[in-house]
Order: C-alpha cells, then sequence, then structure tokens
C-alpha cells in the first residue's frame, strides 16, 4: 500500500484504523486485517437528494456535514468546535479517579441528586425559584418533549403551536397523529396576535400550548416580557398548560434578557423544559423538567420510556457545574455568536436590496431569512447541492408544509474563511435566483 498509494507507513496505519473504527474491516493477530464485508455486499455512498418531503429533508439534514463531502448551515447544533472538551475530560478524569466503579453505577429518575440540586441554582439566574426536588433529569432530546405532549394533554383536546416550529415537533406530531392546531408568529418574530389566541382558545379544544419563546427555532427571534405576560394571563384563565422549550436560554445576553414563563408562573401551569444541546454538546443528550402539577403523569411516563439518563454523563455535568466551568463558557459561546451575528447582518444587508426580510437575532446562532419574490426552492436547493451545501426547504418548520419561501441558516460554529466562503455563496445564489 505504501508503494502502491505514495504514502508514509504512518498514513497508512492511521487510515486502517480509521476503518476498523468504523467497522469496514477488523484484525487477526498476526495475520492481518480483513473486510467485515461480505463478498455479495457492497458501500452504497448516499448521493445528495432533493426531495420535498419533510421526513427526507430531515434526514439529509442530519445527515449532511463536512465528513461526507458536504456544508450544513441549516443544522441548529452547537459545532464540536466550541464544545469544551478539555474541560470535560478534566470532569471525566475526576470521576474515573474518585470512583472504582464509576462505570456500574445506576442512578434512577428524578437523576443525580447532586445534579439537580445544581440545576435548581442555575434556575435562580433565570429568575425560577425551585427546589432540587421539583427537578427531573431528561434526555435532552425531542423524544422528551413528545412524551410531555402525549401524557399532558386530554385524549378529545388539540396541541397549539406557534409557527414556523421546530420540525422535531412537527414530526412527532405527525407520526402519533396528535391533532394540532397554529397561530402564526409575527413577522418580527417577537410577538403572537393575542386577540387572535383568545379567538382560536375559545373556539378550539386546546389541551396543551407549546412553545419556545427564548431564540425560537427557527427564527431565532425572542418573545418580549409584554407578550409573555399576555399569553400566560389567557393561559391562566382559560388552564391551559404551556409546555416551554427553553434550550437556548443562557445564550441570551444581558441583564434585561426576557424571563421564561415559569417564572411568573404562580398557578403551576407551566412545564418546563431545557437542557445542554445548545450550550455543551448535542451528544449529551441530558436535560431537565420542571413538570409542576404533571409531575405524576410526566414522571410515570419517564419511567416507562426511558428509566434512566446515562449515569456517567449525569456525573460529568455535575462534576462540570461543580468546578465552575459553565459561566465562562456560556460567556465565551456569547461572544463568538455576537461576531457570527455581525457577519451574517451585514452580508444579508449588503446583498438583500428589498427581495431578502431578515430580521438579525438578538443572540444565539439562528437566522432566518423570508424571501420576498416568487421562488423556487427546489431549483435553488439542487444548485446548493451540486456546489457541496445541502439547504432543506423552509416547509419543514410548517405543520401544513406549504411555505417554502424561508431559509433557515445557522452560524453555531466558529467561523473560518471557508465558512465566510460557503455563507457568502449561499446569501449570493438566493439574491442570484431571486432576481
Amino acid at each position: 500500500m505504501i508503494m502502491k498509494f505514495g504514502c508514509s507507513k504512518t498514513t497508512v496505519l492511521r487510515a486502517i484504523e480509521q476503518l476498523e473504527r468504523d467497522g469496514l474491516v477488523y484484525s487477526k493477530q498476526r495475520i492481518g486485517y480483513f473486510f467485515t464485508l461480505k463478498n455479495n455486499q457492497c458501500i452504497i455512498l448516499r448521493k445528495p437528494n432533493i426531495s420535498t418531503s419533510r421526513s427526507d429533508q430531515i434526514n439529509e439534514l442530519l445527515y449532511y456535514n463536512p465528513k461526507n463531502g458536504m456544508y450544513n448551515y441549516s443544522n441548529a447544533v452547537l459545532d464540536k468546535s466550541l464544545a469544551p472538551h478539555s474541560y470535560i475530560q478534566k470532569c471525566l478524569r475526576a470521576i474515573i479517579t474518585g470512583s472504582s466503579s464509576f462505570e456500574e453505577e445506576f442512578i434512577p429518575s428524578p437523576g443525580l441528586p447532586s445534579l439537580r440540586n445544581r440545576l435548581s441554582f442555575l434556575m435562580v439566574n433565570r429568575g425560577i425559584h425551585c427546589h432540587a426536588d421539583d427537578i427531573l433529569i431528561t434526555s435532552g432530546d425531542t423524544q422528551s418533549l413528545g412524551t410531555i405532549l402525549k401524557n399532558v394533554i386530554n385524549q378529545n383536546s388539540k396541541i397549539l403551536l406557534v409557527v414556523p416550529c421546530y420540525y422535531g415537533i412537527i414530526q412527532f406530531i405527525e407520526s402519533n397523529k396528535l391533532p394540532a392546531v397554529t397561530i402564526p408568529l409575527s413577522d418580527t418574530g417577537d410577538e403572537i396576535d393575542i386577540l387572535n389566541l383568545e379567538k382560536i382558545l375559545k373556539t378550539e379544544n386546546i389541551g396543551l400550548f407549546y412553545i419556545n419563546p427564548t431564540i425560537h427555532n427557527p427564527t431565532g427571534r425572542t418573545l418580549t416580557t409584554h407578550t409573555r405576560n399576555s399569553i400566560y394571563k389567557l393561559m391562566k384563565t382559560y388552564q391551559i398548560p404551556i409546555l416551554e422549550d427553553d434550550i437556548f436560554y443562557d445564550l441570551m445576553v444581558g441583564p434585561d434578557r426576557p424571563k421564561p414563563f415559569k417564572s411568573i408562573d404562580d398557578d403551576n401551569i407551566v412545564i418546563y423544559f431545557s437542557s445542554f444541546s445548545k450550550t455543551l454538546s448535542p451528544g449529551f443528550r441530558v436535560g431537565w423538567c420542571l413538570p409542576g402539577k404533571f409531575r405524576k403523569e410526566i414522571f410515570g411516563a419517564e419511567l416507562l420510556n426511558n428509566s434512566t439518563v446515562s449515569s456517567i454523563t449525569q456525573k460529568i455535568l455535575d462534576e462540570y457545574l461543580k468546578r465552575g466551568y459553565y459561566t465562562p463558557h456560556i460567556v465565551y459561546l456569547q461572544s463568538v455568536f455576537k461576531k457570527n451575528n455581525q457577519f451574517m447582518k451585514d452580508l444579508i444587508a449588503m446583498r438583500s436590496e428589498n427581495i431578502l426580510s431578515y430580521t438579525p437575532p438578538t443572540a444565539g446562532f439562528i437566522h432566518w431569512i423570508k424571501l420576498n419574490k416568487e421562488f423556487n426552492m427546489e431549483t435553488y436547493r439542487k444548485y446548493c447541492l451540486s456546489n457541496k451545501t445541502f439547504v432543506p426547504s423552509g416547509n419543514i418548520f410548517f405543520l401544513d408544509k406549504t411555505n417554502t419561501n424561508f431559509v433557515r441558516l445557522c452560524t453555531g460554529l466558529k467561523m473560518n474563511k471557508k465558512d465566510i466562503t460557503n455563507l457568502t455563496f449561499l446569501i449570493n445564489s438566493l439574491k442570484n435566483h431571486l432576481s
């Protein structure tokens, strides 16, 4: 192989090690390496897809990345370049050193007591005063939100969604055939028509209101304090539970950031959910829930569907918070995203010419772009794919799948020259296809 490919022995060994990690080869001591594939098997490489199906687009959205030969600025996840790897490793070493059987320990629901205690202090910074016993550790993913949706609403009632909406919630509702009603977010993304909301509450049998009020996904916008107070007053009047998805809250900057619904919840109707997936790493899959008066239903459902969250991960996060690593890391993320957002604002402003509408986010890393002219989204997506860049249609964020004149771009990364080139290409291409 060294002679055939003209490379060093080290390079060949590294390549073989990678193949072994990927499960494509295996070794036999003193004999050599063998392919795991049988003679009649082959490796199928995925080709770029321009399907209009929501499920297909979401699968592609999660799949495409530089490792697969494609650039993807549509996925609202924190890039590994911003994860605090060295500090996480320090915490892991401390746990291993301090326990001879850490990997065997089982932590049942509601979760590690010391972690829940630290989370209760974290909640104080968000204006929420609670006890460790009020907190339930969950897996930090859509499945946990789905568990709440299914087990809180009455059998004949409907879920009320703000649209556009996180595609994972829409996909869960569709796959479980849950009835839903929608209400649009304002064009500025920071308000909801309160009169329209009350009309819906009067005419529809609403059993739960799902909302992501802070750094909303997919618009990146944040509801005003006035709007939050008006919404809560209505929900309290009609006794409708609020499922508050607040996974982006810590990325908000400044003392004047709006407080969560849970902070004004004097009637215990708010179910509060958050996680570390947008601030530390999506791979942790650890979240937490303040179930309020629905503790019995949610706790029972979590036990049935997922008896415990990884004990090791809970201990790592507990150690990370104990050592005071979290706050400096958040400050660092806020500074990175501030620079990224300024770049996106300047980039779009220079090229919009009234054919693009864009309200820069005040924090976070999500950018929602509205296209003000008739537009063939599939032609644009196909063109981007031919240039090794994946973009999904905006319709995956709407329950009726009809609205395609939107693009979500995400910059949850430490930008390099290639990222700047790719993002500039995406915006220039939008302009050219709209002209």
